[in-house]
């Protein structure tokens, strides 16, 4: 303690001298500053901020939302969902800004709103979630793609030259069974091969295309049909019944049919090494 009692404060911190609560306090005559901690004189200093200010008491354990609403609304939550003033970054992928509807911006305002969040959160919030959920699409959708590719790839080496029409056959045969549940969940069932891409797996598509040969293509399209194109497989097991069948007009250059046998042939090879080609 200095000797001169008006200096009291020397006994304290440079933060604590300095403050401007403790200029009015002086010692007077005879008076000492005995056993008075540092720590309680800076309590009093940090109590002193907080006097003229609003202060915010916190609801207690049993709170109700009534309570903590009023909280919420003193911090600067708007009176209503429909105070948040949102914008939508001009940047975002059209695909990203065609999904935000007034829907999914008033139940984001409703939650925002339930939850405390006053607007500059709810902004922020908003300033990430959409970006990332773009990002997150257009990988879903590039992985989409290349799912079907690969898809695409497998299906073309086992069909060959058969593709085109057994894709086609697949699609219809699904078709034909899906309306068979009633437009409604026809509907629901196509949307579900959509979202899903399980309408470019390839068991799904060779299993259909199975059913589809299966009943036959006049059963499935309401017409009849017919076909040249044959899978590799296909192709090769009729090689070997013409190579088998010594009467078919195949072996035969006088046969009226040979030539047609000879140039289906060839095609049968072409149909077979597609398999080889597809690699």
């Amino acid at each position: 303690m200095a000797d001169d009692p008006q200096d009291w404060k020397e006994s304290l911190s440079e933060d604590l001298r300095s403050h401007p609560v403790f200029e009015k306090f002086k010692l007077g005559e005879g008076e000492a500053l005995v056993g008075v901690p540092p720590s309680l004189i800076k309590s009093h200093a940090e109590q002193q901020k907080l006097v003229g200010r609003d202060k915010i008491p916190v609801p207690p354990e049993n709170a109700t939302d009534e309570d903590w609403g009023e909280v919420w609304s003193r911090l600067g939550r708007p009176e209503t969902p429909e105070g948040y003033e949102l914008k939508i970054a001009e940047d975002l992928p059209d695909i990203v800004k065609n999904d935000i509807d007034e829907d999914l911006m008033s139940g984001f305002r409703g939650i925002c709103h339930k939850a405390g969040i006053i607007p500059a959160q709810a902004q922020m919030v908003l300033d990430w979630f959409l970006p990332a959920n773009a990002k997150k699409k257009e990988q879903r959708d590039q992985e989409g793609e290349e799912f079907r590719q690969r898809s695409e790839a497998t299906l073309r080496k086992e069909w060959g030259r058969a593709y085109d029409e057994k894709i086609m056959l697949s699609q219809n045969t699904f078709a034909h069974f899906a309306a068979q549940l009633g437009e409604e969940r026809c509907e629901r069932l196509m949307n579900l091969m959509d979202d899903s891409d399980a309408g470019n797996d390839p068991l799904l598509l060779a299993l259909f295309a199975q059913i589809g040969d299966a009943i036959g293509e006049d059963v499935i399209a309401g017409k009849a049909t017919t076909s040249f194109a044959l899978t590799p497989e296909q192709a090769g097991t009729e090689i070997t019944k013409i190579f088998g069948d010594k009467d078919h007009p195949y072996h035969h250059k006088d046969h009226p049919e040979h030539k047609m046998a000879v140039q289906r042939m060839a095609e049968l090879h072409e149909m077979e090494a597609a398999a080889e080609s597809a690699k």
